[in-house]
């Protein structure tokens, strides 16, 4: 790529800062997906995600703009991309790119929209310009574009750009160029490709099955594109940072996957709760764009916080002691444990991390709803992530406490098997009586307050206390919390359920 090209495309970033993506905001993974799809393809030479358009991809002499769009629910407005397009197509042009240039809508939805005619983009509610002749050009494009376009809001610099340079050669030029492709498939369906593919890079690498491998290939992956949303380092360009080469890609992922290393368990992780959202969205019909929205931004924060959790021992552990329900001796020497053998116990308590994710993604959503049909600030992004609810300082479990909740810790347990509901409480009762929170989310029969203090058995037996004893907690049914199929359209009040010190059905037997 000659040196001219990339100073065209540093220069394409001038204006573009509402895009840059700061360490507190990530991309989306449809979109993180369709980067890594272009960075399988052995003719790519490297991506950038988040610069000048959702996902921008260098082929030799030839580049993409990708501007991507996950709509299973409702339609797409097709003038708002084509406008947003043509801007990035026309000024990468007017810069002075002499390779083929290619805009493209990767999108999933359920009508494709159809490429628009020449007579619709100069339309009034596209680019609103019909000009027979090319414009005359400032000698410093640059300047002029510093000057008169990207000081204004993002209509207002559209307008103003196109009011100066658009031509209709131009227009005809982009529309011959653009590409909506086909739909790609739902998240999880095309989340299956990606695996698949990474995966028939790396077949001769038998050390783990073939699902597993999969499984930490794509969320090997994702992280590689993750790590280019934080914030540069100084002195080092925007570009240079957020480059990802096809070569150190594949290599990234062979170093990775022919050995056991602290990324695999948390790519395994990052999986868990890409397939933890699959599942919700499959069997939630009702819900709507605005709640998928907001259900994704929760999900994708919630990745990056779990990739981070599961790349160390303690991390790990940390999470287990929170969700496993076995005995206390199961997990003593996990820190000593090789990384396959701590990655089987992660996989073994899979339905356990999910049954986490649920229940804390739900009370996130109930308690945020009021962000569902709003722009998110940083303020708004820092609410939805699981970080804001969890205790950095507690390193033995995942202490919670969730703004207005009467207690000041609390934590998300996994709902015992019912027909060992007393064995899994008992061992789960050994492993809280030592971390004390004041309150138990645990999904079952159990609900009420009891005391560390009392005997496992009164417990089992719902041997509630009325009085205030040393020790004292509670624990919520979540019957109020509803996270199965068809449930996650409707949002329940946890001011006035969970986040009480009364459950509605505290009704059981009283000891004193």
């Amino acid at each position: 790529m000659p040196d001219s090209n990339i100073q065209i495309f540093m220069n394409m970033y001038h204006g573009e800062g509402t895009r840059d993506a700061s360490s507190k905001v990530r991309g989306f993974l449809f979109q993180d997906l369709i980067a890594v799809d272009e960075l399988i393809k052995p003719q790519t030479e490297y991506v950038c995600s988040e610069y000048i358009e959702d996902v921008f991809t260098s082929a030799g002499n030839r580049v993409y703009i990708i501007q991507v769009k996950y709509y299973p629910k409702g339609s797409i407005i097709i003038k708002e991309i084509m406008r947003d397009l043509y801007y990035q197509y026309l000024r990468m042009k007017l810069y002075g790119y002499k390779g083929e240039l290619i805009p493209v809508l990767a999108i999933h939805t359920k009508t494709i929209p159809e490429k628009p005619t020449l007579a619709d983009m100069q339309g009034k509610d596209y680019i609103n310009v019909n000009r027979v002749d090319c414009p005359q050009l400032p000698l410093d494009m640059e300047a002029w574009l510093a000057e008169h376009v990207y000081p204004l809001k993002k209509t207002d610099s559209e307008n103003r750009f196109f009011e100066a340079f658009a031509w209709n050669d131009s227009i005809q030029s982009f529309l011959n160029a653009l590409i909506i492709t086909k739909d790609l498939g739902t998240l999880k369906s095309y989340r299956e490709k990606i695996a698949s593919k990474l995966n028939g890079l790396f077949s001769e690498y038998n050390i783990i099955d073939e699902d597993m491998r999969k499984n930490i290939l794509l969320g090997l992956a994702v992280q590689y594109i993750q790590e280019t949303y934080n914030d540069p380092p100084k002195n080092m360009e925007t570009f240079h940072f957020r480059k990802r080469d096809r070569e150190i890609f594949i290599k990234y992922l062979s170093d990775h996957i022919s050995t056991d290393t602290e990324a695999n368990i948390a790519a395994y992780m990052r999986y868990v709760v890409m397939d933890c959202w699959d599942k919700i969205e499959k069997f939630n019909e009702q819900l709507t764009m605005a709640h998928i929205n907001l259900l994704q931004f929760i999900r994708d924060t919630s990745a990056d916080w779990i990739y981070r959790l599961g790349s160390n021992k303690s991390g790990q552990l940390q999470l287990l002691n929170t969700i496993s329900m076995k005995d206390n001796d199961s997990l003593t020497d996990f820190i000593e444990w090789n990384v396959s053998k701590r990655l089987q116990v992660i996989y073994e308590h899979r339905n356990a991390i999910e049954t986490f994710l649920r229940y804390f993604w739900k009370i996130l959503f109930n308690i945020n709803f009021d962000l569902i049909d709003r722009s998110l600030n940083q303020t708004d992004r820092v609410r939805l992530m699981p970080e804001f609810y969890i205790d950095e300082h507690e390193t033995r479990y995942l202490k919670i406490k969730f703004t207005d909740d009467v207690a000041n810790s609390s934590v998300i347990l996994s709902t015992p098997d019912s027909s060992r509901s007393g064995e899994e409480l008992y061992c789960t009762f050994q492993r809280m009586k030592d971390f004390r929170p004041e309150k138990w989310y645990m999904c079952g029969k159990y609900h009420g307050k009891f005391s560390y203090e009392q005997n496992v058995s009164s417990i089992i037996n719902n041997k509630t206390i009325s009085i205030l004893h040393q020790g004292q907690f509670r624990i919520e049914c979540m019957e109020c919390i509803r996270v199965d199929m068809e449930c996650w359209h409707n949002t329940e009040n946890c001011n006035k359920s969970i986040f009480l010190d009364k459950c509605i059905n505290d009704d059981w037997e009283v000891s004193e």
